[in-house]
């Protein structure tokens, strides 16, 4: 992990990933908290969106886990900023439709600089 530093990538992991999955890394400026069965059909009881998805990519996971890098560009006005991310993992039956979306706990980065 590296910290969410102005003019710096950003780095979190995230594991317990399924085998058949497919993360997706959602990155906002919105927190939300949204359960997935209210928007997607395949969502999990009990899971939840907490970041907004404006921004989002899809992560083939290794060994059940996934690296999302964040960069962060040098701009002084986002000093300070909360940027709620967190891991979706959409997974995928032998046919090829989703069987189950996921999701992770969500953190809360905060851009700071050194």
């Amino acid at each position: 992990q590296t910290l969410p530093c102005l003019g710096s990538p950003s780095a979190t992991h995230a594991t317990g990933i399924p085998a058949t999955a497919v993360a997706v890394v959602v990155n906002s400026l919105t927190p939300v908290a949204v359960p997935l069965t209210a928007v997607l059909p395949a969502g999990v009881p009990g899971c939840f969106l907490f970041a907004s998805p404006e921004v989002m990519e899809a992560v083939v996971p290794a060994g059940g886990a996934v690296t999302a890098q964040l960069p962060v560009p040098n701009l002084p006005p986002l000093l300070g900023q909360s940027v709620p991310q967190q891991v979706v993992p959409v997974e995928f039956g032998a046919g090829g439709s989703i069987t189950a979306v996921t999701s992770s706990n969500s953190l809360v980065l905060i851009l700071g600089s050194l």
